[in-house]
C-alpha cells in the first residue's frame, strides 16, 4: 500500500505544470479586511391565541403560542371557537391583531 501511495505522489508531482505564484509586490497594497458590530434586532413575531393559561387574560403569556404576551411589533392570530370573551386591559396592541369568526373580544383599535 505505501509503495502505491509513493508512486501515486511522484506521479502528481511530475505532473505538476503549474508555476508557483510571484511573491507580492512591495507596491501591491495588502487589503484591510474589517468587522462592524450590527445593533440588536428584535424580529416580530406571530402569536397564536391558544387559551391554555387561563383562557380569558391577554396578560396571561400561556395563552399564547410563544409563551409570551405579544408585543407592540407582534403579530397575533386568534381563532376561538366557541366564541371566547378575552380580556384586555392595559398596554399597546400589536400592529397586526386579527380575529376570526368566533371570537367576542380583541385588543381596542383591532
Amino acid at each position: 500500500m505505501r509503495s502505491l501511495l509513493a508512486a501515486l505522489l511522484n506521479k502528481w508531482k511530475t505532473k505538476r505544470t503549474r508555476e508557483p505564484m510571484p511573491p507580492k509586490s512591495a507596491s501591491m497594497p495588502a487589503a484591510a479586511l474589517y468587522l462592524e458590530q450590527l445593533e440588536d434586532r428584535t424580529v416580530p413575531a406571530t402569536a397564536i391565541w391558544q387559551g391554555t393559561g387561563d383562557g380569558s387574560s391577554w396578560s396571561d403569556p400561556h395563552n399564547w403560542s410563544t409563551n409570551a404576551v405579544p408585543g407592540s411589533a407582534d403579530d397575533v392570530v386568534i381563532n376561538s371557537t366557541p366564541a371566547t370573551t378575552i380580556q384586555y386591559s392595559s398596554g399597546r396592541r400589536p400592529s397586526g391583531a386579527s380575529a376570526t369568526t368566533g371570537v367576542s373580544g380583541s385588543p381596542a383599535g383591532c
